[in-house]
């Protein structure tokens, strides 16, 4: 009983820690994003250079052009932060620490910083892309901005365990039970993301549109993404 109050007790502090960050550093809605959250699988990050490439063909000024973050966030938040990336990527895993690893770390790392800084400094980091606007966020939560941005397109990608079993598989020279796994473990890291930044359980609601990568193409995915961007007056 005495585990269950502990372990309790420290995801509350947790989650209370992130909570109060985020609202006292909610950035003025001044920029458009685009955001891609995808299973395990999901050629996310080719989808996403396509979509800024395809923008990008209609405009001439280049402050205007729009730009793909995918690791960024995580490198300049430990730029900001003095750290090694290593240090600061159970966050972008969905990860948690205890109060024993902060007290552990703080005696035996001269790299440490607490996690309450850490989360504070890539909120910062966040804002700061929402102000400047014009970004493709692929992964890394992306979705958790969109409250936060002027205009938003919060896209989808998903496909079914066989077919994505089958990508990996090929993509990675693995067996399907070493796909399987890795599928199951990202997916996981993934949800516990978008949940610990947006704060509340994902759900389907949280995207304008879902596409299902086993039954259309990339080409096809990037095009109907791009009209529905001019329909919606997002882009030229």
């Amino acid at each position: 009983m005495s585990n269950l109050i502990y372990e309790y007790l420290n995801q509350r502090l947790h989650h209370e820690r992130f909570q109060s960050i985020a609202e006292n550093h909610r950035p003025d809605k001044l920029g458009s994003i685009i955001t891609i959250s995808r299973q395990a699988g999901c050629a996310g990050k080719d989808i996403g250079l396509q979509i800024q490439r395809t923008i990008n063909r209609n405009i001439h000024h280049p402050e205007d052009r729009w730009r793909c973050i995918d690791k960024d966030m995580m490198r300049d938040s430990a730029k900001k932060l003095d750290l090694p990336v290593r240090k600061i990527k159970y966050i972008f895993h969905g990860q948690k620490k205890s109060n024993m690893d902060e007290i552990f770390e703080s005696l035996s790392s001269r790299y440490h910083k607490s996690d309450k800084v850490i989360r504070r400094t890539i909120v910062d980091v966040m804002k700061a892309y929402v102000k400047k606007g014009n970004i493709v966020i692929i992964g890394r939560a992306g979705v958790a901005l969109a409250p936060f941005a002027n205009r938003s397109f919060n896209i989808r990608l998903v496909a079914s365990l066989p077919w994505r079993i089958k990508q990996i598989s090929l993509k990675h020279e693995i067996t399907d039970d070493e796909a399987r796994k890795y599928i199951v473990e990202v997916d996981k890291k993934r949800m516990a993301m978008i949940e610990e930044f947006s704060g509340r359980k994902m759900e389907e609601a949280m995207f304008d549109i879902i596409y299902n990568c086993e039954h259309f193409s990339k080409n096809e995915i990037v095009q109907s993404c791009v009209d529905l961007l001019r329909t919606r007056a997002l882009v030229h």
